[in-house]
């Protein structure tokens, strides 16, 4: 498999990258793509993606680095005020309400895996205001261990009940038209579609100020950890999100092994945590090439 979902021209510059190497079945994750944030860094104090629009996004409290069994991700503490802070202008998004040129948006949640059960209300993923926004753009939470979607501020897709240790892959697509007040948005797990949700005319109440908050939202963290965040500048299909569940760490593979291999010398991921992630592909002896 292969790895890449930034411009095809624009790579981080401690890797070796051939770009004829890219499998065209992931070529639409290129497509749009604003920020990619892989939990792979084992140390430090914010996120950066590597792909996209390579910004920062500090922490707030101490998340931990951690390991899962895909390989390295970040983890949140029930109940403390932890999170990575994306700021959604520097990834040059204007969300407001009559703002037509930003929309639609892609938001993927690969590797989410809790890790007990809050028996409360935890977010952990927020589009709003600040950490604690009464009414967000968006909140994707647990409800002890129901996953539940929040619009708008209102609760719109809540059908799931997770299970602590399995892994997830968890999305929202928003779609909008031309006109203002047209659009739906589309709620994902493991690239199911779980339901679909037409807000009419109060599908957008976003400011230009909102920011993503990884980690908490409206309540503390949640007790779960996180493999990668992904972030696309338009509505990814059905059928996309549904190659994306199946395989969530697709996009973020390569035929050679010399970029973890640098990540490694830069005292990053090991020889055994490098074969983890080049092997995450289970049912790669099945695909035809």
């Amino acid at each position: 498999m292969t790895f890449w979902v930034g411009d095809k021209n624009q790579k981080p510059d401690q890797w070796s990258f051939d770009n004829t190497l890219i499998e065209t079945q992931w070529d639409w994750v290129n497509q749009d793509l604003v920020a990619l944030y892989p939990m792979w860094e084992k140390g430090g104090t914010s996120i950066r993606s590597v792909a996209g629009r390579a910004i920062d996004a500090p922490f707030t409290g101490t998340p931990t680095w951690s390991m899962a069994p895909y390989g390295p991700c970040l983890e949140f503490t029930d109940n403390v005020t932890e999170y990575a802070l994306v700021e959604m202008t520097g990834l040059g998004w204007n969300l407001a309400t009559n703002n037509t040129e930003d929309w639609p948006l892609t938001l993927v949640i690969s590797g989410f895996i809790p890790t007990a059960n809050p028996g409360a209300n935890r977010g952990f993923i927020q589009i709003g205001q600040a950490a604690n926004d009464g009414t967000p753009f968006t909140l994707i939470r647990m409800a002890s261990l129901t996953l539940q979607f929040f619009l708008d501020g209102g609760l719109r897709e809540d059908s799931q009940t997770l299970v602590v240790g399995q892994t997830y892959t968890i999305g929202m697509v928003w779609e909008k038209g031309l006109a203002v007040g047209i659009g739906l948005t589309h709620f994902y797990l493991d690239g199911k579609l779980l339901s679909t949700y037409d807000a009419g005319a109060n599908h957008q109440t976003a400011s230009t100020s909102i920011d993503l908050y990884i980690g908490n939202g409206f309540s503390p963290s949640a007790p779960c950890k996180i493999g990668a965040v992904m972030l696309w500048h338009g509505a990814k299909s059905h059928a996309q999100m549904a190659q994306i569940g199946c395989d969530p760490f697709g996009p973020l593979r390569m035929e050679d092994d010399t970029p973890w291999l640098a990540v490694a010398a830069a005292g990053g991921l090991g020889p055994a945590e490098i074969i983890t992630m080049l092997n995450r592909d289970k049912i790669s002896p099945l695909r035809q090439m």
